[in-house]
């Protein structure tokens, strides 16, 4: 990680002005991102209002949570640092708004885009070493894949400086979740609601996090309300339909996508049609309609193919494709910045997995093992 990591920067004091104050007339849509935008204006000095104007509208698009509205925000942003090159609290929403675009855009430019995200938070600390967003950047940038300890600890180091930021409690919770600990996620996603409860992508983490600790009712409930609030939301919506799917209520989920009003907003190519082929597979119980799922489901679903092979009884077929998924490509031009997920491993639907002598290789290869000997942490479906 770049040396002007949180751990580097210079101490950091009372934030300013949230961006709830800044923008509370101007009734944001609400929303967040797989890294979310939480900070406050510095207070250091007064930017011009053209370029406060091209900065509450980033803020909003970035808040939407989706790829496409991060793409705007950043185009918001450039045009905040253009109409005032030292307007600080810009340059750190455009590094945070690339760091999202690196986690929620196809794969191939991943090197360009942390490049572009550690030079505007370098830019943004120059003119305030206190930035917020771009000491979030920065922590944020590399994978948790590969990166758990580090990442978790700066984001600790970052929240005893800022206990209101949910985006520290969010990625705190995310980590937690990626490492088989989702009672821990549960901790720290419920303070992101408790400080900001206008985010479907919290409604839906928590509502995950809530499902692999054992809360069933608890995450149908936050579920079904999270839908209400945001019904076209696709993280939330797709949370909705595969928790239906796989805690046994495959006939709801097949209702729910045959609902042509409720589908998501900006769903991507082929992610309803694959659910639609789980859910039927499971409400049907025939071999063959599980087949024809786990084809379509094997190259690019992998949660819900380990799912569903675990529920079909192929449990010897997922740690084939487990082994294969974890093993990142040689050609790949920067592979610490190769994205790996693993929180579904330890959802309930993955629990056929978990006793095997095969699974207990995997995650000790793909470095979950040492993770827990190094923190101390022990995963849930380890402790009594």
């Amino acid at each position: 990680m770049s040396s002007l990591s949180i751990g580097t920067v210079m101490p950091v004091q009372a934030a300013g002005p949230t961006r709830r104050t800044l923008l509370a007339a101007s009734a944001i849509p609400l929303a967040g991102a797989a890294g979310w935008g939480v900070y406050a204006l510095s207070g250091q000095r007064q930017p011009n209002e053209a370029a406060r104007a091209f900065y509450r509208s980033g803020v909003e698009a970035q808040r939407q949570g989706l790829a496409e509205q991060n793409e705007q925000a950043v185009a918001h942003f450039r045009k905040a640092v253009d109409a005032d090159p030292a307007y600080a609290d810009a340059w750190g929403a455009l590094a945070l708004s690339y760091r999202h675009l690196l986690q929620t855009r196809p794969t191939g430019d991943e090197a360009a885009l942390a490049q572009s995200a550690r030079a505007a938070a370098r830019r943004a600390l120059e003119l305030d070493p206190d930035n917020a967003d771009a000491q979030t950047a920065l922590i944020l940038i590399p994978p948790i894949f590969g990166n758990s300890a580090m990442i978790e600890r700066d984001c600790r180091a970052a929240l005893q400086r800022r206990p209101g930021a949910w985006l520290l409690h969010g990625n705190i919770g995310n980590v937690a979740m990626e490492t088989a600990r989702s009672r821990a996620a549960v901790a720290h996603f419920e303070p992101a609601l408790a400080i900001d409860q206008f985010l479907p992508i919290a409604w839906t983490k928590r509502a995950d996090a809530l499902w692999s600790a054992g809360r069933i009712e608890e995450a149908d409930r936050s579920l079904a309300d999270g839908l209400e609030r945001w019904p076209r939301y696709p993280r939330l919506w797709f949370a909705r339909c595969h928790f239906l799917t796989f805690a046994g209520r495959p006939d709801e989920a097949g209702l729910m996508i045959a609902n042509q009003k409720a589908h998501p907003f900006g769903a991507p190519p082929g992610a309803i049609e694959k659910a639609l082929l789980a859910a039927k597979a499971l409400s049907s119980g025939r071999a063959a309609d599980a087949g024809a799922a786990l084809d379509r489901l094997k190259s690019d679903a992998v949660d819900q193919f380990v799912w569903l092979c675990c529920a079909s009884g192929q449990v010897e077929t997922v740690l084939a494709r487990l082994n294969d998924y974890y093993t990142i490509p040689v050609n790949t031009a920067q592979p610490q910045l190769a994205r790996r997920y693993t929180a579904f491993l330890f959802a309930p639907p993955a629990a056929p997995l978990w006793p095997l002598a095969g699974f207990s290789a995997l995650t000790d290869r793909i470095g979950l093992g040492r993770y827990w000997t190094v923190t101390g942490n022990v995963p849930d479906h380890l402790s009594t």
